[in-house]
């Protein structure tokens, strides 16, 4: 059994992302998506899933109503046969029970009781590592009952800002890749770079465009690149936290990582308009140069704010009118000039994805949507906004392209 868990709010999109994964029986919980499967299938999550901030695998449920019997049911479990030979640990515990109310308590319970199995079966306790362990369990007590996992991801999955773009934009706050696969998830970005384009969509190029009307920080459109080749989030990251679980296979991860630069290659024909837009000068400068050093410049065209500008850059400008819907106020039938012209005068900054028709712009279809994510009544997360932004300071978890 397989969890993935994400920010509140999220639950739905991550229940569907996994499903087109093709993993089995996905389940909607608060604050995850559950699924089933083989350690291959635990692998595909990691490495595809652009939603998730973690994927861990359960290791056991038990009865941990007091200190004693946590201790005791941890120790049941065969962690020499879990825990690799020389690995460094750490337990995080949450939540609590009648009787253990502190989560560090328990947390320091649990690994007594790993470390007294390990000695008893290995003759060596394992090393604890609390800042960087091989291997990181989380430890889940609710009412009577506790369950314990291994984290598979290691660093959040959302770490995976690329090295080059992080120190370009240094200062700068940019949306965390998951909230931007989220807002791209919802705008129908995905499904459009997977539609294989026909003749007719090239004679009247009608490819899949995205306007990005607010990129400062340039985190939506490095997440729009990225769908686009088909770059699998976790194809970059150096370190995993399965690796220092004993049923880690190296040979199959390899094939999965093969699998996922092929799926890439085959993607480096795909074709599409990506426009970045911004009110502030500055702004669309610090998105340019974070695009432009991770290597991505040839698939974002930027451009002045102005709205015949905008929609000549994407293919539209020979058109007068569009429909326009800007989720939870029914904006509706207004010019694009006048649009463009209210979202300047005003300074909201908005992220919207222009749909394309099979047979060109016939009609055009815009949706805005309003990057802080507190106003989204689409997918508005319940819990705090918190994390919603990441400053791009160096961390070793950003080797990873989204």
């Amino acid at each position: 059994e397989f969890y993935a868990s994400c920010p509140e709010g999220f639950e739905s999109a991550l229940a569907d992302e996994l499903k087109r994964l093709g993993l089995s029986h996905v389940r909607r919980l608060k604050g995850r998506a559950t699924f089933e499967g083989e350690l291959e299938e635990g692998y595909r999550a990691c490495l595809w899933s652009r939603l998730a901030s973690r994927v861990f695998v359960v290791l056991g449920r038990f009865e941990a109503q007091d200190a004693d019997e946590l201790h005791d049911s941890v120790y049941d479990i065969a962690w020499e046969s879990i825990v690799r030979p020389g690995a460094t640990i750490a337990i995080t515990a949450r939540g609590v029970t009648e009787q253990l109310r502190n989560t560090r308590f328990s947390a320091l319970r649990a690994k007594d009781a790993l470390c007294d199995r390990l000695a008893e079966t290995t003759g060596r306790r394992a090393d604890v590592d609390a800042a960087d362990p091989d291997v990181h369990l989380l430890l889940s007590l609710r009412q009577r009952r506790a369950s314990i996992s291994l984290d598979l991801s290691g660093d959040p999955l959302f770490k995976r800002l690329p090295p080059a773009a992080t120190r370009a934009g240094e200062g700068a706050h940019v949306l965390r890749p998951d909230y931007a696969a989220l807002v791209l998830a919802q705008v129908g970005w995905t499904a459009l770079c997977e539609r294989e384009l026909t003749a007719d969509d090239y004679e009247n190029e009608a490819l899949p465009t995205l306007i990005d009307a607010s990129c400062a920080g340039g985190g939506l459109l490095l997440e729009a690149v990225n769908i686009l080749t088909d770059r699998a989030p976790g194809a970059a990251r150096e370190r995993w936290g399965f690796e220092g679980w004993q049923l880690h296979d190296a040979a199959l991860w390899g094939q999965r990582l093969a699998e996922a630069r092929g799926r890439e290659a085959a993607a480096r024909e795909r074709q599409a308009r990506i426009v970045a837009v911004d009110v502030d000068p500055a702004a669309r400068k610090t998105a340019e140069r974070m695009v432009k050093c991770a290597g991505y410049k040839r698939f974002v065209d930027f451009c002045a704010a102005k709205s015949a500008t905008v929609l000549d850059h994407a293919g539209a400008g020979r058109f007068a009118d569009t429909a326009i819907a800007r989720k939870g106020t029914g904006y509706r039938g207004l010019g694009h000039a006048k649009v463009f012209s209210h979202l300047a005068d005003v300074n909201f900054f908005f992220s919207f994805c222009l749909f394309t028709a099979r047979h060109g712009f016939t009609p055009v279809n815009v949706c805005f949507y309003k990057i802080f994510f507190l106003s989204l009544p689409v997918f508005r997360p319940t819990g705090s906004s918190q994390g919603l932004f990441q400053k791009p300071v160096p961390h070793p978890g950003h080797s990873l392209l989204g």
